[in-house]
């Protein structure tokens, strides 16, 4: 889960149909309940890390073997380019999830869903479904209609722009993969990684000038 206080309105299927993905050796000696929860946390940690509108990212964890909770900092007011970058943050969760296992769920998830839904509609109704802060994203094979993990489906421009964060979130996380295994070991092993541990598994962060309306937003 991460950490984002939009009122939630609707409410999502507890179970999806999987994502058909190998398993990380790197992971093999995680239950398959652990290897979940710490890969949704470090998808959703790989995304603030990488977002040029968050200054810092606090702490993930792991609270329970299903829970965890991911605490970073975001640039406000939120500007257009903020709100892209937010959606595929909370989206994140399940794209990293998807990419470690060979299935994921979403109970747990129904705060991000539905917090990227109340912003995704935000953008819809500005008219705004086309213009995210990046370039085109090529496809892959898996499956990528995050709308229809709803109950009461968004349709139109709300669910293009959920299905593009979630693609680019994949993106981004495919991009560090060694990162996904790496976090997700840690995660199970302690519970929690902190900021100094972040930066030991990523690098140095860069301290980077927020926003302005100036992209690109994931670096």
């Amino acid at each position: 889960m991460s950490t984002v206080s939009d009122v939630l309105k609707n409410l999502v299927k507890d179970l999806v149909e999987g994502l058909q993905t190998e398993v990380s050796p790197a992971l093999n000696s995680m239950t398959k309940i652990s290897i979940g929860t710490a890969s949704h946390e470090a998808g959703h940690a790989i995304l603030a890390w990488c977002c040029t509108h968050v200054p810092s990212v606090k702490k993930v964890q792991m609270i329970t073997p299903i829970y965890g909770l991911t605490t970073h900092d975001f640039a406000e007011p939120i500007s257009h380019d903020g709100a892209w970058g937010l959606i595929v943050i909370m989206l994140a969760g399940l794209a990293g999830e998807g990419l470690a296992t060979m299935s994921y769920t979403v109970k747990g998830s129904e705060s991000d869903l539905l917090a990227a839904r109340a912003l995704a509609e935000r953008l819809a109704l500005e008219g705004k479904a086309r213009d995210m802060p990046w370039g085109p994203i090529e496809k892959d094979a898996t499956r990528t209609d995050i709308a229809a993990l709803y109950k009461d489906r968004p349709t139109g421009a709300t669910a293009e722009i959920l299905n593009l964060c979630y693609r680019k979130a994949r993106q981004v996380i495919k991009a560090r993969r060694a990162v996904l295994d790496r976090l997700s070991v840690e995660l199970s092993a302690r519970g929690f990684v902190d900021e100094a541990g972040l930066e030991q598994i990523f690098g140095k962060r860069l301290v980077y000038k927020l926003c302005a309306g100036k992209r690109p937003i994931f670096v």
